[in-house]
């Protein structure tokens, strides 16, 4: 499963650790599963499956992450 980098430009709601999906009955009552998410603020860095950060990119929820190279240690002059 290939991930991506992405910043949010809105509020993302991730499922947490310890969510599992719901699951219902015949009568259509709730018999198991737990709803636990992590809100993610607009402007932060998440890591998604591919397909989902390409979903919200072309949908212009998120933008691609580009890491920036740390300026290189500039030698002093000899003199």
């Amino acid at each position: 499963m290939a991930t991506k980098k992405i910043v949010t430009n809105v509020t993302l709601h991730i499922p947490a650790k310890g969510h599992t999906p719901f699951e219902f009955d015949a009568f259509s009552n709730r018999i198991g599963g737990k709803y636990a998410i992590d809100e993610v603020p607009p402007g932060s860095v998440v890591e998604l499956d591919a397909d989902e950060a390409d979903a919200l990119i072309a949908a212009d929820r998120a933008t691609a992450f580009e890491e920036k190279a740390a300026p290189a240690a500039e030698k002093p002059a000899a003199k």
